[in-house]
């Protein structure tokens, strides 16, 4: 075991990551981190997160974090940039009461969970396998916030509030054209992709009665977390895009851009964004949502109310 302690002030959490020489690393070891240990002299006294190699060929890390369900565990391929050694690497973030922890790699997203690692102010490094020498290298521990900074990113933040990995979405205060799509929900997942956090999410709005059926909107809802200091526009550092073409929505932004949340209406605690509103027209022939395009026609029929229509959408956490 070797362990360092962190800054006596600062009991919300690090970052830490160290790496491991491929020439030394066998099949099903085990690599631990020991985090948020409360005794200097027992590493047991923290959360130990495991880092077990699973496959030589590839080289394939699995990583869990005790306690966090099925989210808790990932396999993951380390960074192919770099082939003599591999680096698995912890966030535990009190505060906020979650873990993320995985190895450094080009597009596996680690494993996630809502765990609070408690307020120790140590953290240690083991592995199981006595029989042969391990080598570890780089070492390195920061801090996440200092009373007045935030020093590293882990997370998205909303605020001083962070969400889950789990969001839903839902349609509400349709109107007119858009009246069908009143109460429409579906899930939005954290994804990790090459270095690209972001929730994503496939909505079904309801078709017209001639079609039937449905049809399917993307969404990707991102975050930038290092501006979220504007307590007159809570989200203001959020944006959500449709992704896949069919935006059903061709005003300023739509398919083409993202929005901003409403500054009026959303609420960082609890975590409750609100997009919009977002214009359904007769003239949008992407979509058959609620009504087929062109019907009714606006050349023929201009005063008709089901020409346009509006509709929101409110992004809000779940617990899994």
């Amino acid at each position: 075991m070797c362990k360092i302690p962190i800054s006596d002030h600062n009991e919300n959490g690090f970052v830490a990551s160290v790496s491991v020489l491929v020439s030394y690393t066998e099949l099903y070891d085990e690599y631990y981190f020991y985090v948020c240990c409360d005794d200097y002299d027992d590493p047991d006294s923290g959360i130990k997160i495991t880092y077990k190699v699973v496959s030589l060929s590839p080289l394939t890390i699995e990583t869990t974090i005790p306690g966090g369900g099925d989210d808790a565990t990932v396999e993951q391929v380390p960074d192919p940039y770099n082939e003599n050694q591999w680096r698995m690497e912890v966030c535990a973030d009190h505060k906020v009461g979650q873990i993320k922890a995985g190895v450094v790699s080009a597009a596996y997203e680690p494993a996630w969970a809502k765990v609070d690692p408690g307020g120790g102010t140590y953290i240690g490094i083991g592995h199981n396998n006595t029989t042969h020498q391990n080598r570890f290298d780089d070492f390195n521990m920061e801090e996440l916030r200092t009373t007045t900074e935030e020093c590293t990113d882990c997370w998205c933040w909303c605020l001083d509030e962070v969400p889950f990995k789990y969001m839903k979405a839902t349609i509400h205060d349709a109107t007119q054209r858009a009246a069908c799509l009143n109460a429409v929900e579906w899930d939005m997942t954290w994804n990790y992709n090459s270095g690209t956090s972001r929730w994503e999410g496939t909505a079904q709005y309801p078709r017209n009665a001639y079609y039937g059926g449905y049809v399917d909107v993307e969404f990707a809802l991102y975050c930038d977390a290092e501006d979220d200091d504007d307590e007159d526009w809570p989200g203001r550092n959020w944006t959500l895009f449709f992704t896949n073409g069919v935006c059903c929505s061709p005003n300023a932004g739509g398919c083409e851009g993202g929005h901003q949340p409403d500054a009026e209406t959303s609420t960082c605690d609890p975590f409750s964004l609100v997009f919009g509103p977002f214009y359904l027209s007769s003239t949008e022939l992407a979509c058959s949502a609620c009504y087929a395009p062109l019907d009714p026609d606006p050349m023929t029929d201009p005063d008709n109310p089901l020409n346009n229509g509006f509709y929101y959408i409110t992004i809000t956490e779940v617990e899994s």
